[in-house]
């Protein structure tokens, strides 16, 4: 709840928070992920605003990532995004897409390729998909995990990506139809129904 403009939890909730903050820093691979080693530098609360064309439209979007990790040696970036939830962590994958995390990360990714490309400073860095990381601290007792994107993920998540077993509508085909709304100031009805004048063949919709 809020008090003068401040959250309030319960003592179960601050626990919780407090053995997620413990799983992270008391398991030495992910509090070496999230700290400063040699040769590096980390920049906390990164936030960068940049453009992207969709269907010839150019929007604006902004991010803020939790850590944006440079290493001198290997010019490489590393986007690390601290999660915290109550999935034990091998369950993380359900919490991900339950979340749509997906989302996030293309987005964000996207965003550091043009930082990079955009920045004469940053000449010869590179940023892989296997760079963008999820650090996760669950709220039981166990361990913190770092999860990395791959490739093949952020590659494929054009149209429609499956996890768990679902199918979920992919990260352009959302930009798109966002874009689409907007541009139309259409937001009743689903473009679908529009675009097919209202007819459908039932395997259309299951």
């Amino acid at each position: 709840k809020d008090s003068m403009g401040k959250k309030v939890i319960t003592s179960d909730e601050y626990n919780q928070a407090m053995i997620a903050i413990s799983n992270i820093t008391n398991t030495p691979a992910t509090m070496a992920m999230i700290s400063e080693g040699e040769d590096e530098i980390i920049i906390d609360q990164f936030k960068y605003e940049f453009s992207l064309l969709i269907e010839k439209t150019r929007r604006m979007f902004r991010i803020m990532i939790d850590k944006l990790k440079f290493n001198k040696k290997t010019k490489r970036i590393t986007i690390i995004d601290i999660k915290t939830g109550k999935a034990h962590p091998m369950n993380f994958g359900k919490q991900f897409a339950d979340n749509r995390y997906d989302i996030q990360a293309v987005l964000y990714y996207m965003g550091v390729l043009r930082l990079i490309s955009a920045t004469s400073e940053l000449n010869g860095w590179t940023c892989l998909p296997e760079d963008f990381v999820f650090v996760y601290g669950s709220k039981i007792k166990s361990t913190g995990v770092i999860v990395h994107m791959t490739d093949d993920f952020m590659s494929n998540n054009d149209n429609t990506v499956t996890m768990c077993g679902t199918k979920y509508d992919g990260f352009m085909k959302i930009l798109k139809d966002a874009n689409w709304y907007i541009t139309n100031q259409e937001f009743e009805v689903n473009r679908s129904i529009i675009e097919n004048e209202y007819n459908f063949s039932i395997e259309y919709l299951i």
